[in-house]
């Protein structure tokens, strides 16, 4: 037997061998992990942490649009970049819940980036989160019934995909409500006991590293796409932490300069979601701001505005939101447009034709100066040769 198993080795390495190379074996690995932290934020208690209670509230209150706001972050590091998700699965236990009514309990999942600005910590609240520049990204949502004490589990495998593909930042996931009647949902989080705790179990696959062989290299896989995420920031004035998810942005934004004119005029096609009351026009300037800001505001029968307040020679980057009830949707796709020096050109060449117009009025009053010296000198010339005439003549006369 342990001859047989020789040969069979023996020959399995000849046959890699003889065909060109010898590759290692792909392999699948399941990891399950634990939040490392973990809290939930408040739009009506907007200076107030929930990180220590143990516990994570998602919910939706109509008579002031507040939202309740998960977050979790689990370091998931550990799995290689390149690997092959296979499956992802957040289970949470439910600890309590209100309003078991049809439609309500969506809660959406997604991803929350930090854009740069410091991340979110237990003791985070509302009020921080909203101004810190960070934004919020949707993958998906799901119905989530009011049974207490029952485990939910949301399939992850595409963020976890994004995540171990390093093609967006782990700065941690959120769940939050997708607005409608009065709900909550309340999960139990990290300090609960070991069976309660939310778990991220992620089944993957670790691809056969492939070794160059006597044909040449191995062929070089095509990239995959970057996803379409909303990565963009605004002031905290108006960006509502939790967006209306029922309300769609307005599409084709379209930016252009008007001739030479210090205008960028921005067109785009309404909102195609009933109810619609205004667009929010947000504004950066792309080599010194980090942070978009509201510059306007119209009502929903107007699908243009013009920004007046550029400068030649600047890139401005824009996307316009859709409000309604006070409420903002996620950002329309954004557009950038470097403004023309045109209008500085045309104030320098005005310039420059009044000094011409000015030198020329000069030569001109010196021209006449001169021909009236010449004049002058001309008419005392005459006068002169007009007196000795006439004492010539008078000599003349007193002779004869």
């Amino acid at each position: 037997m342990k001859t047989i198993k020789t040969l069979y080795i023996t020959w399995l390495a000849f046959a890699l061998l003889a065909s060109g190379g010898i590759a290692s074996l792909a392999h699948a690995e399941t990891k399950t992990f634990e939040p490392s932290r973990d809290t939930y934020v408040d739009e009506a208690l907007l200076n107030s942490s929930f990180g220590s209670i143990g516990l994570g509230t998602v919910g939706y209150q109509p008579s002031n649009s507040s939202s309740k706001i998960t977050l979790l972050y689990f370091d998931i590091s550990s799995i290689p970049n390149g690997t092959i998700v296979n499956s992802a699965k957040l289970t949470m236990r439910l600890g309590g819940c209100v309003g078991n009514e049809s439609g309500v309990g969506n809660t959406s999942l997604g991803f929350y980036l930090a854009n740069g600005s410091p991340a979110w910590t237990e003791t985070s609240t509302y009020q921080q989160l909203s101004t810190s520049g960070s934004s919020l990204d949707i993958a998906f949502s799901q119905i989530v019934p009011c049974s207490p004490g029952s485990s939910i589990d949301f399939n992850m495998k595409e963020m976890a995909q994004y995540w171990t593909d390093r093609m967006i930042p782990n700065d941690g996931m959120i769940l939050l409500p997708v607005n409608s009647a009065y709900w909550t949902r309340v999960f139990y989080m990290r300090e609960a006991t070991a069976a309660s705790r939310p778990k991220l179990t992620i089944d993957y696959t670790i691809p056969a590293e492939e070794v160059t062989s006597p044909d040449g290299p191995a062929a070089t896989p095509s990239p995959t796409s970057a996803p379409s995420v909303n990565t963009q920031q605004a002031d905290s004035a108006s960006q509502p932490i939790a967006p209306d998810l029922s309300l769609n942005a307005p599409t084709k934004l379209n930016a252009k300069q008007k001739g030479s004119e210090l205008t960028i005029d921005l067109q785009w096609e309404k909102s195609n979601s009933d109810g619609t009351e205004a667009y929010r026009i947000f504004r950066k300037e792309m080599d010194s701001e980090t942070v978009y800001q509201k510059i306007g505001e119209v009502d929903a029968s107007n699908t243009t505005f013009d920004d007046t307040k550029v400068i030649a020679g600047k890139r401005y980057s824009y996307f316009v939101r859709s409000t309604r009830s006070g409420r903002e949707s996620i950002n329309s796709d954004t557009v950038s447009i470097d403004v023309r020096a045109e209008a500085s050109a045309n104030v320098a060449t005005a310039s420059t034709i009044s000094t011409t117009n000015n030198s020329t009025y000069l030569y001109i009053i010196i021209a006449l100066l001169i021909l009236l010296v010449i004049l002058i000198i001309i008419l005392l010339l005459l006068h002169r040769k007009h007196r000795e005439l006439r004492k010539k003549s008078q000599v003349i006369d007193g002779q004869v």
